[in-house]
């Protein structure tokens, strides 16, 4: 074998593992490709490859000089060859290094010179990429309907590229965006799609950011149970796989729980400890973040002083990063501590300003307008329960594949069944044996797939509570039966025949056979008591009419 051949099984090598989340094995990888490769002037493509490689590997282990050093020399490569699309690969990368080094000025020329690189290349997937790393500074700016725009149009690139590691990262920011809006509901929907795409892309380190996601939305939303637990998986898969970078941010998220739990004084010392592991990273969001909890934990535990000094670190931080709009999400939660500091003047006027700035924030959430639910775009869906579970969208029927679980598929109909019931009450009726977090997590997942079965946009959420889009025109078996069935004792008795005769053929057989839940078991009884009934009206009809013959015929 050649050295150019074998360079280039090392460098496939060092990709398949790091995508698997096997860091040293990649890096040793490319290195020795690199050390097999470099001074051979005949393979500039794969040079600059093997470069862009290592670079990506100590973005991800959070070594950003030596990440920068390799990405940089990747691009001089990729530009003396005129490599366009490699060279926007390396500048939207780039931007990502800047991005985690709190430098988003820099982050947004780089990100900009990759945008207009994979417009001019026609390259979808990595446009919906930027597009994504582009909302990122949006978000911290507080752009947020901004953001909600610009992730629309990712996500049509990405659909178009059918490029699932962008649509884990497209719904990994929904994600965030929603948080931020106090649309806790929605959030958890974009965390748990995001968890679906990276298992489906096996991007491990994806998986612990979605995880991580819902950790900190059901912190938020004072579901501590479930944060704690999704927190500790997305902590103990960065532990295994030495991310140092990402078990400081969730140690930090670990933290904040304990102390909203009334664990002060542990969430205290955790949180020094994860602020001594951020400084050589030298994240200032990170540590902003880490500063602003040490100081609420220490607040709690009437450490006044102490409080007051991890406030003013955090402003050093803060001035350094040039945006501050986690300080009105924090601050909204801890307003005694806001309020502290606004009375002893730290940062000069900076936490009376901020009171205001939290006050207008609520307002906004508490008023928000958030773009309408798309409409679904189905100009027909047919849904039927007895005898069988099909439903057609269209004229063509969703195929038991594309459910990808009966659940999901359980979930579509109790919904249909069941307009404008909320999470915890579906998740009750599906999962009745499960602990609640267990059950609210199966919940997302097959809401997810039972939204990819039919049509992203067909199942909404309004106020907590989930309903097949208003705009679709659907028929369901079951409505039409029981429509049919509270009309009939209105009819005229001539018609009355021809109306139950309707009702008859409509159950066609036993309510959503196969799924033996308490809630179809309920539905099912009701049903047939509905129709045994109608039977024994009809043949009671026959009978006084003399015609024994229909009778004996409708039973």
């Amino acid at each position: 074998m050649d050295n150019i051949t074998r360079a280039r099984a090392l460098y496939g090598r060092s990709s398949a593992c790091r995508l698997l989340g096997q860091h040293s094995q990649s890096l040793l990888d490319a290195e020795t490709a690199l050390w097999i490769l470099e001074g051979n002037a005949a393979e500039p493509g794969l040079l600059g490859d093997i470069y862009t490689r290592i670079g990506h590997i100590y973005f991800d282990k959070a070594e950003y000089s030596h990440a920068l050093l390799y990405l940089q020399k990747a691009k001089n490569l990729y530009a003396k060859i005129f490599d366009l699309d490699s060279l926007a690969c390396v500048n939207n990368t780039l931007g990502g290094v800047y991005k985690n080094l709190g430098n988003l000025s820099q982050a947004s020329v780089y990100y900009e010179y990759a945008r207009q690189g994979f417009e001019n290349n026609g390259n979808q997937g990595n446009l919906a990429m930027v597009l994504t790393n582009i909302t990122y500074i949006q978000h911290k700016h507080g752009l947020q309907q901004l953001v909600i725009q610009s992730l629309e149009q990712a996500c049509k690139h990405a659909c178009d590229a059918g490029y699932r590691r962008i649509q884990t990262i497209i719904h990994l920011a929904y994600g965030e965006v929603y948080r931020d809006l106090g649309d806790y509901e929605k959030s958890l929907d974009a965390f748990e799609q995001a968890l679906e795409f990276a298992r489906a892309s096996q991007e491990t380190r994806m998986v612990c950011y979605a995880k991580a996601g819902l950790g900190e939305t059901c912190r938020l939303a004072d579901d501590l149970t479930r944060a704690e637990f999704r927190t500790l998986e997305a902590l103990a898969q960065a532990n295994v796989e030495q991310q140092s970078y990402e078990t400081a941010l969730f140690e930090m998220q670990m933290a904040m729980i304990d102390d909203t739990s009334g664990k002060n004084e542990q969430a205290s010392l955790k949180l020094k400890e994860v602020y001594k592991k951020m400084l050589p990273i030298g994240d200032p969001d990170a540590l902003a973040r880490i500063c602003f909890a040490a100081a609420a934990a220490d607040f709690n535990q009437k450490k006044y002083e102490a409080a007051g000094n991890w406030l003013k670190t955090m402003l050093g931080h803060v001035e350094a990063l040039g945006y501050d709009d986690f300080v009105v999400i924090e601050g909204s939660r801890n307003p005694l501590l806001i309020q502290h500091a606004a009375s002893k003047t730290i940062g000069g006027r900076y936490f009376v300003t901020l009171i205001e700035r939290i006050k207008h924030k609520n307002e906004q959430i508490s008023s928000a307008q958030l773009p309408a639910s798309r409409s679904p775009g189905l100009t027909q869906i047919e849904s039927y329960a007895f005898s069988e579970t099909c439903v057609i969208l269209n004229r063509r029927q969703v195929d038991e594949n594309s459910w990808r679980s009966n659940r999901a598929k359980e979930l579509f109909f109790f919904l249909l069944t069941n307009p404008g019931k909320s999470a915890e009450e579906i998740s009750t009726e599906l999962w009745p044996d499960l602990p609640p977090a267990k059950s609210a997590s199966n919940f997302h997942i097959n809401l997810f797939r039972a939204r990819r079965a039919t049509s992203p946009s067909l199942i909404i959420q309004k106020n907590g509570r989930y309903y097949i889009h208003p705009e679709t025109s659907f028929w369901y078996d079951v409505n039409e039966f029981e429509k049919l069935g509270k009309q009939i004792s209105f009819v005229p008795a001539d018609a009355k025949l021809y109306e139950a005769e309707k009702l008859v053929a409509l159950y066609r057989g036993i309510f959503m056979p196969g799924f033996e839940n308490q809630w179809v078991a309920r539905k099912r009884y009701e049903l047939e008591n509905k129709y045994l009934k109608l039977l024994f009206e009809m043949v009671d009809y026959f009978a006084k009419k003399g015609d024994m013959a229909r009778a004996a015929a409708v039973v």
